[in-house]
C-alpha cells in the first residue's frame, strides 16, 4: 500500500535555476538541464509580453492658487472622472541565467510521453533580500 501511495503523489512545486537565457533557454534541476522543449513558460515571464489594464478613476486635481489678483486667476480644481486604458509591454525578461523559478512537473498532454515543466515564476531565495 505505501508504494501504490507514493506513485500515485501529485507532484510538488520543484526550484530550478536557469542557465542559459532566452530564446535557447535551458534551466537546471536536479541535475538534469531541461530546454525549450521540456518547458512550459508563463507568457509574463517572457520579453514583449503586452497586458492592457483598464478601470475608471474619481478624483480631482490639487487646489492651485492664482496670481494678479483677477478672479480668473483665482485659486481652483479639476474635477477628474474618466475612464483609462493603460498598456504595459516588458521590456525585458525573468528568466536570466543565474536566476532561480518555481516550477511544475507535469506530463505533456501534447503526446501523452513525456514529463514538461511549467515555468510559473522568477523567485528570490530570502536570505539574499
Amino acid at each position: 500500500m505505501a508504494g501504490v501511495s507514493q506513485n500515485n503523489q501529485s507532484p510538488t512545486l520543484v526550484i530550478g535555476k536557469v542557465i542559459s537565457d532566452l530564446p535557447n533557454i535551458r534551466i537546471q534541476y536536479n541535475g538534469i538541464v531541461l530546454d525549450k522543449d521540456d518547458l512550459w513558460i508563463n507568457d509574463y515571464l517572457l520579453t514583449n509580453h503586452t497586458r492592457t489594464h483598464k478601470g475608471h478613476i474619481v478624483s480631482a486635481t490639487q487646489y492651485r492658487s492664482g496670481g494678479g489678483g483677477y478672479a480668473l486667476f483665482e485659486s481652483h480644481n479639476h474635477d477628474i472622472d474618466n475612464d483609462y486604458t493603460d498598456t504595459e509591454t516588458t521590456t525585458d525578461s525573468d528568466l536570466k541565467a543565474g536566476y532561480y523559478v518555481a516550477m511544475f512537473p507535469i506530463q505533456d498532454s501534447t503526446d501523452g510521453t513525456k514529463q514538461k515543466y511549467v515555468v510559473l515564476c522568477h523567485i528570490t531565495r530570502g536570505w539574499t533580500l
